[in-house]
């Protein structure tokens, strides 16, 4: 056995744990900062009423922090999931139209003057609709669920969709285009703690079935010849894995808005620190993404002043840099 397994710095689970940490902390943190100063004796006052600062603390900047951590954690892992089922590095949960085409849903259920639920409802079914149009045509095509077939269908509906989007402002009175417009920004702008219980139940079963299959995706990461000499049924588990992270890409889109680079920038990141296993890597990218989001959030407020950036604003800004460092790195490796 090799024993530079048994060191610290080889441990995966180890170093799981510390960025998971890490992950919490900023997002405990989080409710701490904003435009507002909080009193701390009112804070840690007790009473049968909430105070002022209570309010704040609980119902507008804690509820925000969870949010955003199980949003960016949701975007983080589905990222992940698309680079391994797809062996494409520049993958993320845009890239098979899965989050385009959950916008489009959710602005439907704008245009028709629909809330809350009925808004995520329309952009899971969107999601879920890009993924079953991918895998019909490719089977039509007589390609399986191969990858360079999935991505070629995929950016291909990407395409249809983002026009589709154009067109629905198009269309839209100058109230309605400025919402959409708004809304396509992403923010993680909620009240209550309701909205993240809900969220966290619905995400949690899919983040459990693809650690679970982290093996599988292992496997993945090799070609399909070799998957199958080892056991694996390549396409049944690609459609598994693509099914779940799609899944939890369209819910998330649905409540946040389309908020990218999370699903791009995460997985690299993380996989430097805890390596290729996916049954690490995913919790590990699930924390991380949380704690970026809720970071970003931070950032958001703090530099907005009164007036807050849109948190998708923010991590474009910093996600573009660092997309143009990956695609700078990956053309001097080819």
């Amino acid at each position: 056995m090799n024993r530079t397994l048994d060191t610290p710095e080889s441990r995966p689970w180890l170093k799981l744990v510390l960025v998971a940490v890490a992950g919490v902390l900023v997002v405990l943190a989080s409710p701490f900062f904003g435009s507002t100063q909080l009193n701390w004796a009112n804070l840690l006052s007790r009473g049968s009423e909430l105070n002022i600062d209570q309010e704040i603390f609980l119902n507008l900047r804690l509820s925000r922090a969870l949010f955003a951590a199980l949003v960016g954690g949701a975007l983080g892992v589905a990222g992940a999931v698309f680079q391994v089922t797809l062996r494409n590095d520049l993958a993320t949960p845009y890239t098979l139209g899965v989050s385009t085409a959950a916008s489009l849903g959710a602005l439907i259920a704008f245009h028709l003057s629909l809330k809350g639920l009925a808004v995520s409802g329309f952009a899971l079914m969107g999601g879920l609709l890009s993924v079953a149009l991918i895998l019909a045509v490719a089977r039509w095509l007589g390609g399986g669920e191969g990858t360079v077939t999935l991505l070629l269908i995929g950016i291909t509906l990407n395409l249809l969709f983002a026009s589709l989007i154009l067109v629905l402002q198009y269309m839209s009175d100058p109230h309605e285009t400025f919402m959409i417009v708004r809304w396509l920004m992403g923010g993680v702008d909620v009240t209550g703690l309701s909205i993240s219980g809900w969220l966290a139940m619905v995400l949690l079963p899919f983040l459990v079935i693809l650690v679970i299959r982290g093996q599988s995706l292992n496997v993945l990461m090799l070609d399909d010849l070799t998957a199958r000499s080892l056991g694996v049924h390549p396409d049944r588990s690609r459609l598994i894995a693509i099914g779940a992270a799609s899944f939890m890409a369209a819910i998330v889109v649905g409540f946040a808005g389309p908020i990218g680079f999370i699903g791009l920038i995460i997985p690299h990141a993380v996989r430097r620190i805890v390596g290729d296993d996916h049954r690490f890597l995913l919790p590990a990218c699930f924390a991380v993404g949380g704690g970026f989001l809720a970071l970003a959030d931070i950032i958001g407020r703090l530099i907005g002043g009164d007036l807050e950036i849109p948190v998708g604003i923010v991590t474009a800004l910093i996600g573009g840099p660092i997309f143009l460092y990956i695609v700078i790195r990956k053309a001097r490796t080819l």
